[in-house]
């Protein structure tokens, strides 16, 4: 996730040196009052598949959240004995979803695992497909998804 945001970032800053240039500035024909608003847009696009999974889980997750729980009893991972500590939507399309959770794996709330569902609308509505573990202290999971989420000991 750090590495996600540095290199972003530090290309970012590699773009605004060239724009901020005054020869590159006057052959492009950049005024300075719209090299600001330049920055602003590049300094956003590291932050946009954040923003979409924030609305996709906003704008499903009262729908998807009951779907999830359920889908759990087909795995490994019984999420109705344990808490959801994160749940977000990654992707979601009329037919399809993919969730991504973090719960706890044992009895101890420290111990944490991550993964990744995904769903198939059908007529009865949401159903599970498949799951997929992303990293886990309980086990050697050691993965990762993107847009990146911070692992357990993160949050």
């Amino acid at each position: 996730m750090i590495l996600y945001f540095v290199a972003s970032y530090g290309s970012i800053a590699l773009a605004g040196r060239f724009l901020h240039g005054h020869k590159v500035a006057n052959r492009f024909k950049l005024r300075s009052v719209w090299v600001w608003p330049v920055y602003v847009v590049l300094a956003t696009i590291p932050l946009a598949p954040y923003i979409k999974v924030a609305i996709q889980t906003s704008m499903y997750s009262k729908e998807l959240l009951p779907a999830f729980v359920a889908g759990s009893t087909h795995t490994v991972v019984t999420v109705p004995n344990r808490e959801v500590f994160i749940f977000r939507v990654l992707n979601v399309s009329r037919s399809h979803a993919e969730v991504y959770a973090v719960n706890s794996c044992s009895d101890r709330d420290d111990e944490r695992l991550g993964w990744v569902m995904e769903l198939t609308k059908t007529s009865k509505g949401w159903q599970f497909e498949d799951y997929d573990f992303v990293w886990s202290d309980c086990g050697s999971a050691k993965g990762n998804t993107f847009p990146p989420y911070p692992e357990a000991r993160s949050l």
